[in-house]
């Protein structure tokens, strides 16, 4: 869909990466302090934080992640009853971005049998680091 219509064609990468600001990162404990995590968030994220880098690998024959946007905090953190106990996202099955692009289904039953291997040795998505 585009403005309400029916997209004559459907354009999408084949996966997102979001990478958390490294300040924000850091700023987060990486073991229990006793306090609980959405407490810890609404003292560091404040309105207008930069969240996340948003990158995409285009396909699943080229690794390569670029760049396609930043997210932002519009507001401060609070809790509703909303969003802990009703938020739901609905994902698109992968096996309906195969019905738009089918050259993808060979490289990606490639990633999950290399995904399946128990030596250790498997496929792996790119990381980025934290800088």
């Amino acid at each position: 869909m585009k403005n309400g219509r029916n997209a004559s064609k459907l354009s999408f990468p084949f996966r997102l990466q979001f990478h958390p600001n490294t300040t924000l990162h850091n700023a987060l404990p990486d073991t229990w302090t006793g306090t609980e995590f959405e407490d810890q968030l609404a003292k560091i994220i404040t309105s207008g934080a930069h969240l996340y880098d948003v990158y995409a690998q285009d396909n699943p024959n080229d690794e390569s992640l670029q760049l396609i946007g930043k997210l932002y905090s519009k507001g401060f953190t609070t809790r509703s009853m909303f969003g802990d106990k009703t938020l739901f996202y609905q994902h698109t099955r992968f096996e309906d971005d195969l019905v738009t692009y089918p050259d993808w289904k060979g490289p990606a039953q490639d990633i999950m049998t290399k995904q399946q291997q128990t030596t250790g040795e498997g496929y792996h998505y790119p990381d980025l680091p934290f800088v």
